[in-house]
């Protein structure tokens, strides 16, 4: 089975050297109080970046594109860039729409050095952009890194229950056709790991399972996060 590398959304320097002790791949900067790619300030990033080694790959969510101001850049004198910055397609209800709204982020140069994913839902009608399917022609046009597949609305229910498997390994086939990296995310707890490493995208995103259930009041330790990582790490085992 491919080895698919464990990402864990952390909101400051703590939570990133904790997800770093319990075995993270990579650590992904973002406000969850602000929704699925809430996004986080200068300040915060650059306390999460330099707890972390400097070898450690991380990622950075900038919100949504649809309805929102312009994202200001995240870098600071002396904080080392992301290695990706993600945004959303939230309110942007087509693929016409969002590739030009992509377009005048991309031409904002917000974070140059970093490869940008591009991120869509499985709960798309729900979130009001285009449906996942659409996701890997758009960043391939956009030359983009890769892209995230996750859940718009934090409701309890998690990414099997709004796309099922056979759709799943469409999407991860046609991000791995066009060279892309593939993320899958949207509240998957440790007994999801093995159905969706089976289908063998390059991530897998967590933050409420790495916490107490609680992606906002909760706090990630590095009991959870051992925990997953021995999860994932029997899945490819398997």
């Amino acid at each position: 089975m491919r080895r698919v590398r464990l990402l864990v959304s952390v909101t400051n320097g703590h939570e990133g050297a904790e997800a770093i002790a319990g075995g993270a791949d990579i650590i992904d900067a973002k406000d969850p109080s602000k929704g699925a790619l809430g996004a986080v300030g200068p300040d915060a990033w650059a306390e999460i970046r330099r707890a972390c080694p400097k070898e450690t790959p991380t990622s950075v969510a900038l919100g949504d594109l649809g309805g929102h101001p312009p994202i200001v850049p995240l870098m600071g004198a002396g904080v080392e860039p992301p290695t990706y910055i993600k945004v959303g397609l939230a309110g942007i209800p087509g693929p016409s729409l969002a590739l030009s709204a992509l377009r005048a982020f991309v031409a904002g140069g917000s974070e140059p050095s970093a490869g940008l994913i591009v991120s869509a839902y499985a709960d798309h009608d729900r979130a009001n952009s285009p449906p996942p399917e659409a996701l890997p022609e758009l960043a391939l046009t956009m030359g983009a890194s890769g892209c995230l597949l996750d859940t718009y609305l934090k409701d309890g229910s998690c990414l099997l229950d709004w796309i099922d498997a056979a759709r799943l390994r469409c999407f991860v086939n046609d991000c791995r056709s066009r060279d892309l990296l593939c993320a899958l995310a949207g509240s998957l707890k440790a007994d999801h790991l093995p159905q969706v490493a089976a289908l063998a995208p390059d991530f897998i995103g967590v933050r409420g399972a790495a916490c107490n259930g609680d992606r906002v009041g909760g706090r990630v330790t590095r009991a959870r996060v051992s925990a997953l990582a021995a999860a994932l790490n029997s899945a490819h085992a398997a």
